[in-house]
């Protein structure tokens, strides 16, 4: 498994050469993992997406960094995690390393944001239609 990250690693700093743009590439094993349920693959999936989305990494999503990136990926993942694995607050909170209220109040942020048209509501579209079309695909 190192080999294939070390390789994506490369991978993303020739293409971020190439395009004159940092790059992120999403790896994602399509296959039944044992142990794993459909719920916790699409969670995973979604980590992913929201990553990708937004040019972080999961890690950094958990810690304590305010960037405007990393706290809309935190908002968007609380949404999508909401809406389509049914999570509730104190569970997001958990993937988080945050309490249950901080989720809440990030939820009625995200929500208010999506009202008004702001960015994050193009990427949660995008990364929506990448669920629906995989799980149309299924």
């Amino acid at each position: 498994m190192n080999e294939v990250l070390r390789l994506v690693s490369q991978t993303e700093q020739q293409l971020t050469q190439l395009c004159s743009a940092p790059v992120r590439l999403v790896l994602w094993f399509d296959h039944e993992v044992p142990g794993t349920d459909d719920t916790t693959r699409l969670n995973e999936w979604i980590r992913a997406l929201v990553c990708s989305e937004f040019g972080v990494r999961w890690d950094d999503v958990q810690g304590i960094g305010k960037r405007r990136a990393l706290t809309d990926a935190r908002g968007a993942y609380s949404w999508l995690a909401t809406r389509h694995i049914k999570s509730s607050a104190q569970q997001i909170g958990h993937e988080l390393h945050r309490d249950r209220t901080t989720i809440c109040v990030t939820l009625k942020r995200v929500k208010d944001l999506l009202s008004v048209g702001d960015d994050i509501k193009e990427r949660i579209q995008r990364i929506e239609k990448q669920i629906a079309n995989r799980q149309h695909h299924d």
